[in-house]
């Protein structure tokens, strides 16, 4: 894009020039900007109708439309003697901002050259210029001014919209995190402040006090659920090792405990898990806790599985507080979105360690949720520089014609289930894909050959299989595997999976293994691509 804009910028300068070189009448000029202004006026008016985001076309319309009348009505008004000289300045500082880009700098370094060049070939404002040249210079010099002023603010602009996505990113991740625990249905989930006074309860706490959780909220928990240990001396912070966790900042599992409550004061063994939630400075704002059946015990642990991502994204964040200056636009919102990456498998690898999950399977069309993740995984292809693309086998144009629809915004309650519809529990379905299709991205990223495809197909209305194909780097058959293994160094050297988070592949294993889905590995017949492939059996899913 930076470069289309740029050589529309080109354009526009040169239609200018030819307008100076041929000595056009400013008659002719103002009349062209009359056609031109109506005609970018009811152009631009009728993309503004448009509810979608603009297309690169419309993008591109409007730049050439803007950057050519910028500049024509300084020409058409005296050049660098014009009173609307400063509106070169104003509409490349507004360009700046609006395309995310420094490109428009460009656009600015061109008019002052065909300002330059109307002072050579228009004999009015050379006669001018030997009379009064001062005045030319010191307007030329504005563009001097200008230029680094431009370029100060662009980088300061560009680097506070950076850390505001990660603000925003770090924010939505904390509340899918709290989200997640909350809808754990097999357990009981407290949330409370530093005070431990309770600002949030999942339904199964609801259920087991038999109340309203309203009418527990800003109670203490102490208040509310008792724990007596094995001799049956009352808990407090302390034994829970509540002020450890919150010191760790770490989560702690206490065991030993039993819980009792005024509507059920038969006391029930409990193994009380103590998760402190910090906020985008590190600090502590709430806590967790979840208290579970003591069969249902997990190791401790301090999450292993995440040590290498948290490294990883820790450095990106330290290259972002050393950014110079020169530091390009388009490297840092790259940089923004594995950042992001990385963040999403450390909260799903949390997720997945630290409660069961649950979730309501739902009616789905598998290949509208296949291009949902592809969209969704547009951030880490831009890094990489790989294209994904979804295919489907669709013989009779049916699925093809259920897509359409479906773009079309019409409700899903007016459509009929398509033959790629089965019911999935979407969310964590999606997950698999998006690991899948990650896989592939940063396999195909260590080849010539920068894409992958994720086809559908199926096996006489039994089964749905999609397969992720991507060009090989050179992987032997006996290390496929390797490619769900943490940070596996053999495969990593020869895909590149250090390049994300290193644990897709392990996310992608172990949500298979959950959900209890069949996958496979393999090479193709002339073993120049890999294949990722998951099965999804329609009999065995039911609503």
């Amino acid at each position: 894009m930076p470069i289309l804009i740029t050589g529309l910028f080109i354009i526009s300068t040169l239609i200018n020039f030819g307008l100076i070189y041929f000595k056009l009448s400013s008659v002719f000029s103002q009349q062209i900007i009359s056609v031109v202004l109506l005609f970018a006026v009811i152009l631009l008016g009728k993309f503004n109708n448009v509810k979608q985001k603009q297309t690169p076309w419309q993008t591109s319309i409007a730049v050439l439309l803007s950057s050519f009348l910028v500049q024509i009505l300084v020409i058409s008004s005296g050049g660098l003697y014009s009173p609307l000289l400063i509106i070169i300045h104003i509409y490349t500082l507004g360009a700046i901002f609006l395309l995310n880009s420094k490109t428009p700098i460009f656009f600015l370094i061109f008019s002052l050259c065909i300002l330059a060049a109307q002072l050579r070939y228009d004999p009015i404002l050379a006669g001018t210029f030997l009379n009064d040249p001062w005045t030319a210079v010191i307007y030329g010099m504005s563009f001097l001014i200008i230029i680094p002023l431009a370029l100060y603010l662009s980088h300061n602009y560009f680097m506070k919209d950076a850390f505001t996505k990660i603000l925003k990113n770090y924010i939505k991740m904390q509340e899918q995190k709290e989200s997640s625990i909350l809808t754990a249905l097999n357990d009981l989930v407290v949330v409370t402040d530093q005070n431990l006074s309770i600002v949030s309860v999942n339904v199964s706490v609801e259920k087991y006090l038999q109340i309203d959780k309203q009418d527990i909220l800003g109670k203490k928990m102490f208040d509310v659920f008792t724990f007596k240990d094995l001799s049956g001396n009352s808990a407090d912070a302390a034994s829970l090792s509540i002020d450890v966790a919150l010191k760790d900042h770490a989560s702690h599992f206490v065991e030993g405990f039993m819980l009792i409550t005024e509507a059920n004061i038969k006391p029930k063994p409990v193994l009380v898990q103590i998760r402190p939630l910090a906020d985008s400075q590190g600090v502590i704002s709430q806590i967790v806790i979840v208290m579970s059946e003591p069969a249902a015990k997990r190791e401790e642990h301090a999450h292993a599985s995440i040590s290498e991502a948290i490294k990883r994204k820790n450095l990106l964040l330290d290259a972002f507080a050393r950014i110079q200056p020169g530091t390009t636009y388009d490297s840092v919102k790259a940089n923004i979105g594995l950042v992001t990456h990385i963040e999403e498998d450390i909260f799903l690898s949390q997720e997945l360690e630290d409660h069961a999950i649950s979730e309501k399977p739902v009616l789905t069309d598998v290949v509208i949720l296949s291009h949902q993740k592809v969209a969704e995984s547009r951030a880490l292809a831009a890094f990489l520089g790989i294209s994904a693309t979804v295919t489907f086998a669709d013989p009779d144009a049916k699925e093809a014609a259920y897509v359409k629809l479906h773009e079309s915004q019409t409700s899903d309650l007016d459509l009929s289930p398509s033959i790629y519809s089965l019911p999935l529990e979407k969310r964590f379905v999606g997950i698999i894909l998006r690991k899948m299709l990650e896989i592939g991205m940063i396999v195909a990223s260590s080849t010539p050959y920068k894409s992958i495809v994720l086809d559908a197909s199926q096996d006489n209305d039994r089964k749905i299989y999609l397969k992720v194909s991507m060009p090989n780097p050179g992987v032997q058959e006996s290390e496929l595997n390797d490619l769900f293994e943490l940070n596996n160094p053999v495969v990593g050297a020869k895909t590149r999976l250090a390049s994300g988070s290193g644990m897709e592949g392990f996310l992608f294993k172990k949500l298979c293994t959950i959900l209890n889905i069949p996958y496979q590995v393999q090479l193709s017949s002339n073993g120049a691509k890999i294949e990722i492939q998951i099965a999804l059996d329609k009999a065995a899913r039911t609503l």
